[in-house]
């Protein structure tokens, strides 16, 4: 089985080892990744040669998609909560 996985909120440096473990994975198709802050997300695709078409210019774009079976998600600890 192939997991459809997107990642949301890179505020905390560990977002891109996720994502970096998760495309590692022979199970895991990355599907949409986004951040209030593109530069962040364009550094982490880049580094793990990534496409930069996967990032959504609006969170609700990528949440709204049917594609995703998880998410990965980094949130600033204050906004742990309000992201769950």
């Amino acid at each position: 089985m192939t997991y459809r996985v997107a990642a949301i909120n890179f505020d905390h440096f560990h977002a891109g080892d996720l994502l970096r473990m998760a495309a590692e994975s022979e199970q895991v198709e990355i599907v949409g990744v986004w951040d209030e802050k593109p530069e962040r997300v364009q550094v982490v695709l880049d580094t793990l040669q990534l496409s930069r078409s996967l990032f959504y210019d609006r969170v609700e774009r990528l949440l709204d998609q049917p594609r995703f079976d998880l998410i990965i998600a980094c949130p600033a600890a204050a906004e742990h909560a309000a992201w769950t």
